[in-house]
């Protein structure tokens, strides 16, 4: 946001701008700020033998983003980054990803969104012990807490954890890789990811380590933007132009980096990208029932044509799945719900 001149601020206060300008993040200083910080540092690149899903070697070109390779498997089809920034290097940029100053903004931005996962969860599972991978601030868990449910929970950001431990009071919050955690086998009644998975250097050990740690018949829910909706952005790239830079600025998250407006996977932030078929494929292929795909949105960022264009689009996508029988799946995210066998 800072690469915004003096008067797009001074727009903040016109109808104009309280329609259709995202709201501002600002800190204690009443400066803006961006809350996704972009501060990286690769000192290199690691070169993958294979999928960071289901570890197959062949892979084809699809794109280039932030100059990184974009790749698909052939075999499972999840789409990639690889080569990529070493594992040293992605959880140096989570530890400090998450500032103090965003904590009040994200709670606002999730709340409803974390409303809604609690109606889902009761649908699937009665109050147990819950981990919830990547969780951040820790809103969620506390929410959950408030449900009765044993709260757990797991991050690579300092801040954050601290935040959920010392501010919210949850009792188990560590710091680190879920598959370093070393939890018991069958330990956990219900295990969920929000807007993580797309984030892991290696999502299938992740849920694999999920499984080895839900109790039969326990429940593991995420939720991943939807990669076909977002490949889109490929084939705008080759329109671009003013007028659609301001439309997807209005729309897309707030990176302050305006050559990110076309990026689907945006590297080296984000490692992969998933559809509903391939995290359910996956799922189903190691020890997993799908019992529900829902239709989901983007985190609210608080301007009117956000939200118009996200309940828009997630509409018509519902309507687009019901007609396709669920052949085609056009949200702009998607949660998924599976039991273990």
């Amino acid at each position: 946001m800072a690469c915004f001149n003096v008067s797009y601020f001074c727009l903040q206060e016109t109808l104009l701008s309280r329609l259709f300008v995202r709201k501002i993040s600002r800190g204690p200083d009443g400066k803006p700020f961006d809350l996704e910080q972009r501060k990286w540092s690769c000192d290199g690149r690691v070169e993958l033998e294979g999928c960071i899903l289901c570890g197959e070697s062949e892979a084809d070109f699809q794109a280039e983003e932030n100059g990184f390779p974009i790749v698909r498997c052939k075999s499972c089809g999840l789409v990639y980054v690889n080569p990529r920034p070493s594992e040293k290097d992605v959880e140096a940029f989570y530890g400090q990803y998450l500032r103090p100053e965003v904590s009040g903004r994200w709670d606002e931005i999730t709340r409803a969104l974390f409303k809604r996962d609690a109606i889902r969860i009761g649908k699937f599972a009665w109050p147990g012990r819950l981990l919830d991978i990547g969780c951040g601030f820790g809103f969620f868990l506390n929410a959950m807490r408030e449900q009765g449910w044993d709260t757990y929970g797991s991050d690579l950001s300092e801040v954050a954890v601290e935040y959920a431990t010392s501010r919210l009071g949850l009792g188990n919050v560590f710091r680190g890789q879920v598959e370093e955690l070393h939890f018991k086998d069958s330990f956990f009644d219900l295990i969920t990811c929000w807007f993580a998975m797309d984030l892991m250097p290696h999502p299938g050990r992740v849920i694999l380590e999920a499984k080895r740690i839900l109790k039969g018949g326990g429940i593991l829910a995420m939720r991943v933007p939807n990669f076909d909706f977002f490949k889109i952005l490929w084939t705008l790239r080759r329109m671009d132009c003013s007028i659609l830079r301001f439309f997807l600025s209005l729309i897309r998250k707030e990176t302050g980096n305006k050559n990110a407006l076309f990026n689907v996977i945006d590297p080296p932030v984000h490692s992969c990208a998933f559809t509903s078929r391939v995290l359910s494929d996956f799922l189903e292929k190691n020890g997993f029932r799908v019992l529900h795909v829902f239709n989901d949105g983007m985190v609210r960022r608080g301007n009117f044509f956000n939200r118009i264009f996200d309940g828009g689009i997630t509409y018509t996508a519902e309507v687009f799945k019901l007609l396709t029988r669920g052949k085609k799946d056009l949200s702009i995210s998607f949660s998924i719900y599976a039991k273990k066998l």
